[in-house]
């Protein structure tokens, strides 16, 4: 009786074990470089100051850092960086059977204000087409399909304000979400150690339960990257410093490039390049 029930309680907790593993495996399943695609959308920036790297270099640094670690990046922008445009290139990489995780990095301006309705969140597409957050939300939800929308992984943005974005991403069906407080003015700094740290996170082990730093390359940390990029804020100062000089009190009290995110799980936490749900 003893050697039944001891037997019976080493079947249990091996079963329990593979659970608990097949559980973890789930939640840090590990996805080759085939399997996922960016989508990058610039839109015109204009001539200040702040926006020259992004607007000059942006779209070339993304692409050179990201793409090797890509089956294959869609880039949008001039005429076509409008809300279709993204919707469209989301959708083009998300109905692909092989694909199973969609990152966006998105380069446009964005703002916040208070209205009679609330607080009102815009960003801007081609041809100084401002959308609203819930307007970019809700044409995602109504364009891709359920199946389509959980392979949205990760967005980056570099819009002012995009801080007080992030929920709507979310809801959209992205995983990880990142945006600035304020006026996003560091890019020339924060941009490419986002970047590179991401991206470094893409050889991750065959196996999800060995230790290893490429492992650790999470959304977050990334974010991290960016923020302490410029650790005596000199690129926000000298934005508040322009704006004041050009009277323009209102944005340099709102300039402040740091970095917030949002997840939409536990579990997100923990996302790579290299990992999806």
């Amino acid at each position: 009786m003893f050697s039944s029930l001891q037997r019976l309680a080493v079947l249990s907790l091996a079963s329990l074990a593979l659970v608990a593993l097949s559980t973890t495996a789930k939640a840090q399943s590990l996805i080759t470089k085939s399997q996922r695609e960016l989508v990058i959308l610039q839109a015109d920036l204009g001539g200040d100051f702040m926006y020259e790297f992004i607007e000059d270099q942006g779209v070339n640094a993304a692409v050179a850092q990201l793409a090797p670690a890509y089956n294959r990046v869609r880039v949008v922008r001039d005429d076509q960086a409008s809300l279709s445009g993204l919707v469209n290139a989301l959708s083009a990489s998300t109905i692909l059977a092989n694909v199973r995780a969609v990152d966006l990095v998105i380069m446009t301006h964005g703002s916040d204000w208070v209205s009679d309705s609330g607080w009102d969140e815009w960003m801007v597409f081609s041809n100084e087409e401002w959308r609203s957050t819930l307007e970019v939300r809700n044409r995602l939800q109504s364009s891709l399909t359920a199946a389509q929308r959980s392979k949205l992984r990760m967005v980056f943005s570099t819009a002012c304000y995009s801080s007080s974005h992030r929920n709507q991403w979310i809801e959209a069906g992205f995983k990880c979400a990142s945006g600035s407080v304020g006026v996003y003015a560091d890019s020339a700094a924060s941009f490419l150690p986002f970047l590179s740290t991401w991206a470094s996170g893409a050889n991750a082990p065959l196996l999800p339960f060995l230790p290893d730093p490429r492992s650790t390359q999470t959304f977050q940390v990334a974010v991290n990257a960016a923020n302490v990029a410029d650790p005596m804020r000199n690129w926000d100062n000298a934005a508040r410093a322009y704006y004041l000089a050009i009277f323009r009190a209102d944005v340099a009290f709102d300039v402040n490039s740091w970095r917030h995110t949002s997840f939409s799980s536990n579990a997100a936490r923990n996302l790579t390049i290299a990992k999806m749900f």
